[in-house]
């Protein structure tokens, strides 16, 4: 949706977006330039199955709380979903109590995150 867009900094229009049909949000924010993303917070998100590189290359997002209430029950791919150059992010303790007991995949979900 908006991959590789690098001059995005912010899209709090779409706060009331209905995303409940869903499944794949694979690269939906690869390298852009969003630092705040609580947009996202009432999302309905409960029919996606793919997150992979959501976030991957959002180097300006610190904060994830609004992440926090997502029902992330059907999601299978969390890989790279904040990978690389999400260095800004310090604590992930919004997401601890996402049911993932379905994922088959986390390959890199934080890599270079200093938690």
């Amino acid at each position: 949706m908006f991959y590789e867009c690098k001059t995005l900094y912010n899209i709090d229009d779409l706060k009331y977006l209905d995303t409940s049909n869903c499944s794949n949000f694979r690269g939906k924010y690869y390298y852009t330039n969003i630092s705040n993303i609580k947009f996202l917070e009432n999302w309905d998100i409960s029919n996606v199955i793919n997150f992979s590189q959501m976030f991957m290359f959002c180097s300006y997002i610190s904060d994830i709380k609004s992440l926090e209430n997502w029902n992330v029950s059907k999601g299978t791919d969390f890989s790279s979903m904040f990978d690389d150059f999400c260095s800004k992010i310090s604590d992930i303790k919004p997401l601890e109590n996402w049911d993932i007991s379905i994922c088959i995949n986390f390959e890199r979900m934080f890599k270079n995150i200093n938690y």
